[in-house]
């Protein structure tokens, strides 16, 4: 009988317990963003000799059953750890959560584009439509309603956005743009914020590059393209 799992190196026990993690992924990362967006992370962090329950209550001001119900489940999650005197102390993962800008950008942009929506995941697999799109608006397509937007969704969405293009540009602006390519004039098709636009006119002066996108985003693109213009020069 041939063995399925042959090339699966985890013991069982990781894989229960990983398959655990995934059952309650959506508390788990609600738990995880309120400790971070309620200050409780920050303040075991500031007092690294160790906090006890009421003292986090007292600095942060949230009701002693909430912060108690967020220091369990963060307990179980190792983000923070607690010694017998019942004092609380940042854990690894507690200071990637607050820190990590990766981790940062990835889940805001879980909360406040994608959350909601995956509720309908569901629903599109089975129509092929963007069932849970009506959870930010409506419209066809995301990209149509970009810039209608809430202003911490727009946030989320740019900064999710930008932390992998800006890390690819330098990269990818030498290739566009090495000498034997003679490339002065460039089109632009999905223009989004203007970034591309902007980097590849400060690495090479010469280029002129024209934007093609909905009304909306190219609006929200000459309006950006404008501030940051000005904050260059």
């Amino acid at each position: 009988m041939t063995n399925f799992y042959a090339k699966d190196k985890k013991s069982a026990i990781d894989a229960k317990h990983h398959a655990q993690v995934i059952a309650h992924g959506p508390i788990v990362f609600q738990v995880a963003r309120l400790l971070r967006d309620k200050g409780i992370l920050k303040v075991i962090e500031e007092n690294r000799a160790g906090i006890t329950l009421s003292g986090i209550v007292e600095k942060t001001k949230i009701a002693e059953y909430g912060v108690r119900v967020l220091l369990e489940a963060g307990l179980g999650m190792e983000m923070v750890t607690v010694d017998e005197g019942g004092r609380y102390y940042l854990a690894k993962t507690g200071y990637f959560i607050l820190h990590d800008p990766l981790t940062n950008v990835n889940m805001n942009f879980v909360q406040d584009i994608c959350y909601k929506g995956l509720f309908h995941l569901e629903e599109a697999i089975d129509t092929g439509k963007p069932a849970g799109l009506k959870e930010l608006g409506n419209w066809s397509t995301v990209y149509e309603g970009l810039s209608q937007l809430q202003p911490q969704q727009q946030k989320s969405w740019f900064e999710y956005d930008h932390f992998f293009s800006d890390i690819a540009f330098p990269l990818v602006l030498k290739h566009i743009y090495k000498p034997e390519n003679h490339i002065k004039k460039l089109l632009e098709i999905g223009g989004n914020t203007g970034k591309w636009a902007l980097a590849s006119t400060k690495f090479d002066p010469d280029v002129r590059i024209t934007i093609v996108d909905l009304p909306g985003q190219a609006a929200m693109a000459k309006k950006i393209l404008k501030t940051w213009a000005w904050q260059i020069a």
